[in-house]
């Protein structure tokens, strides 16, 4: 819409009003989980070794996936063996024959993608066995990763709006030969943070499933531009 208007009584000033919107989804970049190693063995020497070769290979792969170990936490305790692993020997009255050291190592990671969690979910379950466990992942979003997509979102609705207004002073029915000048005012008519479309197409079955922790952001502003422009002496006000 095609204004001209005199505030101060003064010379017109002509502008034009557009509506700008804009959608941006978004991933959780705060992807927590843990992976816990566990050793049962008789001798607590050995059980030590088998947790720190699985640890090291772990380590390893959350090093090629840019993965940060926030902390680990280890646990010792003697436990008696089940009936399936005691032998003749052992099943005597020597109690300490029937009991065995149980290790558990528990290692806290941080990611900032849940495509990550996944590669290490899979090259564990792929390299290594049942004494290996990765948690399901507790996911959220950062304060700077939400204010990063807010600001990203209003940008494009902004350039989608000016998009618009360049359009329309191109129209050959205007009455003004026009450029787009200064922005003159800009209000937020509409943000909304809500689930995301869910997209069956989406050949990467993996991600498909956490697909509904990511978020769309959904915007619509109201932006007005002064026209540098020349008017038609036959108009004064154009709508």
């Amino acid at each position: 819409m095609f204004v001209t208007t005199d505030p101060k009584g003064s010379s017109l000033k002509s502008f034009v009003k557009v509506t700008g919107v804009a959608s941006l989804e978004i991933e959780p970049d705060v992807i927590e989980f843990c992976v816990k190693i566990t050793s049962n063995k008789p001798d607590l020497a050995e059980c030590r070794s088998s947790v720190k070769k699985r640890e090291e290979y772990i380590s390893s792969v959350l090093k090629r996936n840019s993965i940060q170990e926030i902390n680990s936490h280890e646990m010792i305790h003697k436990t008696e063996k089940i009936p399936s692993e005691i032998s003749e020997v052992e099943n005597s009255e020597d109690q300490e024959l029937r009991m065995e050291f149980v290790l558990e190592k528990e290692l806290f990671v941080k990611s900032d993608r849940i495509s990550k969690y996944l590669n290490v979910v899979s090259t564990c379950n792929e390299k290594l066995d049942f004494r290996v466990e990765v948690s399901q992942p507790v996911i959220s979003f950062s304060t700077m990763a939400m204010d990063r997509a807010t600001k990203t979102v209003l940008q494009l609705a902004a350039s989608n709006g000016k998009l618009k207004a360049a359009n329309l002073i191109q129209d050959k029915k205007s009455p003004f030969k026009a450029s787009i000048g200064p922005v003159l005012f800009t209000t937020e008519d509409s943000f909304q943070i809500q689930d995301p479309p869910f997209n069956t197409n989406n050949s990467n079955f993996a991600l498909l499933k956490w697909k509904k922790f990511n978020r769309c952001l959904n915007t619509q502003i109201t932006i007005a531009y002064e026209l540098i422009t020349s008017v038609d002496k036959r108009f004064k006000t154009v709508i």
